[in-house]
């Protein structure tokens, strides 16, 4: 048998030994203090983290961050939350690689009566646009210097520089700086996202998988679309912190959005009029989210990757279906001991070796 079946506390003795060593002092939940979710727009935006807000064009995506950082401006409600922000109320950083702010967006700030002092950005012939880009040195000097409370990239693909945005490691490390500025500063980052002209989805993060980890690393992630009927909404799609809000219907009053209602349904289903999703699709899709966190996360606990997969919004049927096929070529399931006795038995899921995430 092992050594560590025979000496377990030895064995942990040891580990424990090596730690120290290290440098690494680990802490027991018992001192962790908890910490409630702050929000910068209730359900919506949390405080320090990414909201990615993506849709075709056309729908309402401009329109919906001018009337959020003009209630920021204001301390005000939004079309997002009736809720006045008066806790809120502050300065916004806004960057466009594709509206002008003199012709396009100063209009639609004034038309929500925002207080144009506090919303800052660059023109866009300033040559300095260019610098501005995620994980290069101006903006973190910008939220330094100005402390916004939001920072919206419209489109974030004009502001993500010499990667490519379908290589999974490279999109992830470039966004967490902005993560790290976020806790740094408590700024929240809205990226808008084009996404793709695919008619055939089984959920919205399919219209986002041409920009590759954007889903994972964001903590909200709110569609603007239009139903079959051809009317507005706005639908959050994934909510990290919180249950998911109600659909926002609503309708254009000029460059204006003005809220008419709320529905229950969610993107595919306003798009498409398909209650569900193709499930065979939607097999196929879970099984490349499963492949793409264990690139990361290989040799997980199969409970934890469950519990990664339904905070998706993936349910815990069709979940263990596609874990089942992948078994039978691409992954192998192992088992982790709590102690060197057999007790606590944990299931691991580990990609088979001699396949590489880019095969498969």
């Amino acid at each position: 048998p092992p050594r560590s079946t025979l000496f377990p506390y030895t064995t942990l003795f040891r580990s424990e030994q090596m730690a120290i060593a290290k440098g690494v002092s680990l802490v027991s939940f018992q001192e962790l203090s908890y910490k409630t979710v702050d929000w910068l727009i209730p359900g919506y935006i949390p405080k320090g983290c990414i909201t990615i807000l993506g849709g075709d064009g056309g729908q309402g995506k401009t329109s919906l961050w001018c009337n959020l950082v003009s209630a920021l401006s204001q301390g005000k409600e939004s079309v997002l939350s009736h809720l006045a922000l008066v806790n809120n109320k502050g300065i916004s950083l806004v960057f466009s690689g594709e509206d002008d702010p003199e012709s396009v967006l100063k209009k639609r700030l004034r038309d929500y009566n925002a207080d144009e002092s506090k919303i800052y950005t660059l023109k866009l012939d300033d040559s300095a646009l260019a610098s501005i880009t995620i994980g290069g040195e101006l903006l973190p000097m910008l939220i330094e210097q100005y402390r916004p409370l939001l920072v919206v990239l419209d489109p974030i693909q004009q502001f993500i520089k010499d990667i490519d945005m379908s290589k999974r490691n490279d999109v992830r490390r470039t966004l967490q700086t902005l993560s790290s500025l976020g806790k740094k500063y408590g700024t929240s980052f809205l990226l808008v996202v084009h996404t793709n002209k695919r008619d055939k989805v089984s959920s919205f993060r399919d219209k986002l998988s041409d920009s590759a980890d954007l889903w994972d690393i964001a903590r909200s992630v709110i569609a603007v679309g239009k139903t079959q009927d051809g009317n507005g909404f706005i639908s959050q799609e994934k909510s990290s912190y919180s249950a998911l809000n109600d659909t926002i219907l609503f309708t254009f009053e000029g460059l204006t959005i003005k809220a008419t209602g709320t529905e229950r349904k969610h993107y595919v289903e306003l798009t498409t009029g398909h209650r569900q999703a193709n499930k065979a699709q939607e097999k196929e899709d879970v099984k490349n989210d499963i492949m793409d966190f264990l690139e990361l996360n290989d040799n997980i606990e199969k409970r934890v990757l469950l519990d990664h997969m339904q905070t998706n919004g993936h349910t815990a049927n069709i979940i263990n279906q596609a874990i089942k096929e992948l078994k039978e070529s691409e992954l192998r399931e192992t088992e982790k001991h709590a102690d060197g006795y057999g007790n606590g038995v944990r299931a691991c899921i580990k990609v088979k070796k001699g396949k590489s995430n880019e095969e498969l």
